[in-house]
């Protein structure tokens, strides 16, 4: 199996297994060269949803991808729940325009990462991508491992 069907199969477990409410929402996963990002998430169309992965990703263990896709699928959660409207209305302009609001942003999804029990697997993530040079331009916006272990300590989630 090549590794590209082992990320879609890995999404779709974490899909069935703990993120219900994105069981009906069309999810295509790819992979690709995505600069200095690891993955990104879009919801281009009302009835289309994408995860890109970067290649980068092929390298880290099962447990780091775990972090990187319920990362990625926290973002789809927030989407659901705001709406397509607001997504494509807010989101671009989030990440475009206002990019003091990409660390809120992002932050509001580690956490949700966490509190749904990924904790751990985003921890070993951010240790890896914390070493890509690539990354660190962007890597401001994110959850440090010590404020990942910090939050999961604090609020008594699963690390």
């Amino acid at each position: 199996m090549t590794w590209s069907k082992q990320v879609k199969n890995l999404a779709n477990i974490l899909i069935r297994d703990n993120f219900p409410e994105l069981s009906k929402e069309r999810i295509i996963v790819l992979s690709s060269s995505l600069g200095p990002f690891w993955g990104v998430s879009w919801w281009p169309l009302p009835f289309f949803r994408l995860i890109m992965v970067s290649h980068k990703s092929k390298d880290v263990t099962q447990d780091a991808l775990i972090g990187l896709l319920a990362h990625e699928l926290c973002h789809h959660v927030i989407y659901k729940n705001d709406g397509w409207v607001k997504y494509i209305v807010r989101t671009p302009l989030i990440y475009t325009m206002f990019r003091k609001r990409i660390r809120a942003e992002e932050c509001r999804v580690d956490r949700m990462v966490m509190d749904r029990g990924f904790g751990k697997h985003l921890y070993l993530l951010t240790k890896i991508i914390d070493n890509d040079p690539s990354h660190s331009n962007v890597k401001k916006y994110y959850y440090t491992p010590t404020e990942i272990e910090d939050y999961c300590l604090k609020n008594s989630v699963k690390f």
